[in-house]
């Protein structure tokens, strides 16, 4: 899918990020060599806590009776819109600086 994902790798213990390398712009560069981008998150802050909780609790509660999106990050749903996935556009609408 061209995408990367957040994901608990129970190898390393802690929270994954994982992007295929087909996901960057210069995917044929010799920085991945054919492989996926992949980083260990460190337990700053009491992420691993945080993001539990969110998983276990609030998202629930943002996606409401909503079909899960399969995303971590879900928009709250409303009456005029049933759809918690956010598409690229409403992604760089919520996240840009």
């Amino acid at each position: 899918m061209k995408c990367g994902e957040l994901r608990w790798s129970d190898r390393e213990g802690g929270w994954e990020v994982l992007i295929p390398s087909a996901a960057f712009k210069n995917s044929g560069s010799s920085f991945f060599g054919q492989k996926p981008f992949r980083l260990i998150l460190p337990d700053l802050l009491d992420l691993y806590k945080n993001l539990d909780a969110y998983i276990d609790r609030h998202r629930v509660v943002l996606l409401g009776s909503a079909k899960d999106a399969g995303t971590l990050f879900v928009k709250t749903v409303k009456t005029i819109s049933l759809d918690a996935a956010y598409d690229p556009t409403k992604s760089y609408e919520a996240w840009r600086p």
